[in-house]
């Protein structure tokens, strides 16, 4: 079977990168993307911030391009050499790469470990796995709030972790899925409207907002829409069956 013509559809990398993360997820083995871009972040956040806001500002633009332009670059490089490879490979490759852009596969890894100690009635392992995904205490919620904060949080989680990266697979393949990913997660860890970070992350939150608004509006706000109606209907189902659970 010729794969080429497979290979250069972005519509049939988004789908089979969608279903190879959904049935593997993020194999440890293999350097994360999100995972080193983070690491880049971190580390030239310690290096450039100074608490000075024009230096702030113009040291967080800096860093923003120096994450976002070699991302781009480097997924292109990747895309550019795996097109060298027999074409039933570089299917296997390109797809395995565009699974990387997308967590649905994780989001449902984060639900079932706050779920299932909810169900066993252990409260302090539940809070202890939700603190891996919300950005606030949880050493002194309840049960209800525990499950609430879960449940949208993911729920909030899944445009940016899913509807988003499908959209620029298809709209530019893994290229300008890896650009997208790489100004997500700059917002995620500087682009916030905080004393440390209101000059420092201002760039990369407003580089986040473009790929946003890219979107377009109307499939944002239907994005938003699904995830909220998504997350009443689960919060319903999953407190009818923890509450089962506890009474038997």
């Amino acid at each position: 079977m010729n794969y080429a013509p497979v290979v250069d559809s972005f519509a049939a990398l988004a789908v089979s990168g969608f279903l190879l993360d959904l049935a593997i997820g993020d194999p440890r083995w293999f350097p994360h993307p999100v995972v080193m871009m983070g690491k880049a972040i971190s580390w030239g956040e310690k290096l450039l911030w100074s608490g000075e806001p024009r230096r702030d500002f113009l040291a967080g633009m800096a860093l923003t391009l120096a994450v976002v332009g070699p991302s781009a670059a480097i997924a292109w490089a990747a895309v550019l050499l795996v097109s060298l490879l027999p074409s039933a490979v570089a299917f296997m490759a390109v797809t395995f790469l565009a699974s990387t852009a997308i967590a649905t596969r994780g989001l449902l890894v984060a639900a079932a470990r706050i779920e299932e100690p909810l169900r066993a009635g252990d409260i302090v392992q539940a809070r202890q796995q939700l603190s891996h995904i919300v950005g606030r205490e949880t050493h002194n919620l309840n049960q209800d709030k525990v499950l609430r904060a879960g449940l949208e949080s993911l729920a909030e989680s899944t445009c940016d972790g899913i509807v988003a990266p499908l959209f620029y697979l298809f709209l530019g393949g893994i290229p300008l899925a890896m650009t997208y990913k790489a100004a997500s997660t700059l917002d995620s860890m500087i682009g916030y409207r905080t004393e440390r970070y209101f000059y420092f992350g201002k760039f990369a939150a407003r580089l986040d907002d473009v790929f946003a608004e890219a979107q377009s509006p109307s499939r944002r706000q239907s994005c938003v829409a699904r995830s909220r109606q998504s997350f009443k209907s689960q919060c319903r189902l999953s407190r009818g069956r923890i509450g089962g659970r506890l009474r038997h």
